[in-house]
């Protein structure tokens, strides 16, 4: 009984926890009075327990067992494993979730374990949800943060947040722009994103990772996922795509026991259009029912072929050779995939722009890509689409570089005035570094301007399609990269010999280095890059202006600053994560500074501090 009785005794302690109440579990003294008040009087040592508890259990098997609702003080409503679950989906793995309250220790709160591989599919708007049973207390702090006049309208706000938690639907998108907009709702205030005071949470109302690794050693532990992506995402990276080509090579291997396994002369297909080979689509799940692992594409199988069978013997026949000939087709589609080389041309399967990777019953979403080699490109998979889609776009290029060498030769020896570029580029980089952004932007305009190829048949025609504009496109790039450098020489000589104040100066020293840096061939975006030589022509009458009135220009600045400062503090908060919103800003932050300092150049659409006020308030929201 005494196991028993431990075991009922941890699961109220558990509910203490995970309801951060203490007083539910009664004290020593009724647990001693339980036992007084059972016990035989004859009980006075152990060997008379023993006796008595042996003749008591025959006639009582469950004798001295304490229940978990004798040990409770009084009943723990809302305390159900929905509310508190013991996994927790994160990054498509079931996470094992432990509660714990007591304040000031590092595991406070709930504390997810996510395995290392699985660390960069965390989303951070699934974390900031926590679990069914936590979200209440965490909306009624996050209210009580907000400004006087629109919490105020929000009162009673223990109701405000249950009324929350019941209307919302839990987990879907982020919690705080759930949150924004039903206190909007409420309030019919204009209440800000920024105005909710996240750092006023305690932390126990902030999801805890801890990461650990294949063998469940921890690695790190914290509240923050960008924190931890930045510190252990390389690994994380590597481990899952460790996974993944495991994965695909079990697949390969399988292949050959497959094909034994078939009637001699026997051929799988649904048809004269099944025959394997490179372009095929991959359909349906690799080892289907198998616990170890398959590598699956995400497309459905459609078995509506079925349909015009007569019998419902023959429909059920015509649909399991159906999805066998999928499974078996896609097992040989990614043997294809996992061939662990470098490839020179497109003599593998269809690339699928998603690849499920099943681990013991949990599913990972892949990206496959095309990774340049130098020589060729190798296929690997990735665990976030950011990694995938630019190293893609490089593979895409080797690939089609190599389907055609000479005409590359020849556009790399005769790009128009390369050496009175070079000259201009010499603080950026060398002539050698100048001619290969040259040629990645010709390429990209030429082959990939457009919807990029998931098959050998549609990479054949995207190459034959853009042989014949390279030479166009490479003479328009080089024609370009020639005024932005010389436009960029003419504002260098210009800042360098005026003598303007030293803000001004450091402004626009700033500027140019944003604009023009070692890569801005092909680090800026075609249409951006168009608007380069504007840009920097502004500069330069900026320049003259500032003589002229000086005190002009600082006012002007002093409009643009708060503006650029936003942008800049958000662009560090992203440590390196792409936002194509911010990416928009900045380039209006660039055609303010037109407007404000050389309005004489125009812009194409019409932008002043209080429209780019408006831009930043939407994104905000």
């Amino acid at each position: 009984f005494l196991p028993h009785n431990r075991r009922a005794i941890r699961s109220v302690e558990a509910l203490e926890h995970k309801s951060r109440r203490q007083d539910l579990l009664v004290d020593d003294a009724l647990i001693e009075a339980y036992y007084g008040e059972h016990l035989g009087p004859e009980v006075c040592s152990g060997p008379t327990l023993e006796r008595w508890y042996r003749t008591a259990r025959r006639q009582a098997p469950d004798v001295l067992k304490l229940t978990p609702e004798e040990l409770m003080r009084h009943e723990a409503a809302g305390i159900t494993t929905q509310a508190f679950p013991k996994m927790v989906r994160l990054g498509g793995v079931d996470c094992a979730a432990t509660y714990l309250h007591e304040p000031g220790d590092a595991r406070d709160g709930v504390t997810v374990t996510v395995p290392l591989y699985a660390l960069n599919q965390v989303q951070e708007a699934r974390c900031e949800w926590l679990v069914p049973g936590m979200l209440k207390d965490k909306v009624q702090v996050l209210c009580k943060s907000l400004h006087q006049k629109a919490r105020s309208r929000l009162v009673p706000l223990p109701e405000f947040a249950a009324e929350f938690c019941e209307l919302c639907t839990f987990a879907e998108g982020s919690l705080m722009d759930a949150l924004l907009k039903a206190v909007r709702e409420r309030t019919q205030l204009a209440v800000q994103k920024a105005d909710f005071k996240l750092e006023q949470l305690p932390p126990h109302l902030l999801m805890n990772l801890r990461v650990v690794d294949e063998h469940g050693r921890q690695l790190g532990m914290g509240r923050h996922v960008a924190a931890l992506k930045a510190e252990w995402g390389t690994q994380a990276r590597g481990a899952f795509q460790a996974l993944a080509a495991l994965q695909r090579r079990e697949t390969a291997l399988a292949e050959p026991a497959r094909q034994a396994r078939l009637p001699a002369g026997s051929s799988v297909g649904l048809g004269p259009d099944a025959a394997p080979g490179p372009g095929r689509p991959l359909t349906a799940p690799l080892g289907a029912g198998h616990e170890g692992a398959a590598v699956q594409p995400v497309n459905p199988v459609n078995e509506a072929n079925a349909a015009h069978v007569g019998s419902a013997a023959n429909v059920a026949h015509t649909a399991h050779t159906a999805h066998a000939a999928h499974a078996a087709h896609a097992d040989e589609q990614s043997a294809a995939l996992s061939e662990d080389r470098v490839h020179t041309s497109w003599d593998f399967a269809e690339l699928p722009e998603l690849l499920e990777i099943r681990r013991k019953g949990q599913v990972l979403v892949g990206f496959p890509a095309l990774v340049d080699q130098g020589s060729g490109v190798r296929i690997e998979v990735f665990d976030e689409p950011e990694q995938a889609q630019p190293l893609h776009r490089q593979g895409l290029r080797r690939l089609i570089a190599l389907q055609i060498r000479e005409p590359l030769k020849f556009l790399e020896k005769n790009i128009a005035d390369l050496q009175r570029m070079a000259v201009a580029y010499m603080p950026l980089g060398t002539e050698q570094e100048l001619r290969e952004q040259i040629i990645q932007v010709s390429l990209d305009r030429a082959f990939l301007a457009e919807a990029l190829p998931s098959d050998a048949s549609s990479f054949a025609r995207l190459v034959e399609q853009g042989r014949p504009r390279l030479n166009l496109v490479a003479q328009e790039v080089a024609r370009l990269a020639g005024q932005v450098l010389a436009e960029h020489a003419a504002a260098v000589r210009k800042l360098r010999d005026a003598r303007l104040p030293k803000e001004t100066q450091e402004d626009i020293q700033a500027q140019l280095q944003r604009l023009l840096g070692k890569r801005f061939l092909s680090d800026t975006p075609w249409l951006q890059l168009q608007q380069l030589p504007r840009y920097l022509k502004a500069v330069v009458l900026r320049v003259d202006k500032q003589r002229a009135d000086g005190v002009r220009d600082q006012q002007r600045l002093a409009e643009l600053r708060p503006l650029e400062q936003r942008w800049l503090r958000r662009l560090q908060e992203l440590r390196g994560r792409r936002d194509e919103r911010l990416e928009e800003f900045r380039w209006l932050l660039e055609e303010l500074r037109v407007s404000l300092f050389a309005q004489e150049l125009r812009t194409p659409q019409p932008v002043s501090v209080k429209r780019l006020e408006k831009v930043w308030a939407q994104m905000q929201a």
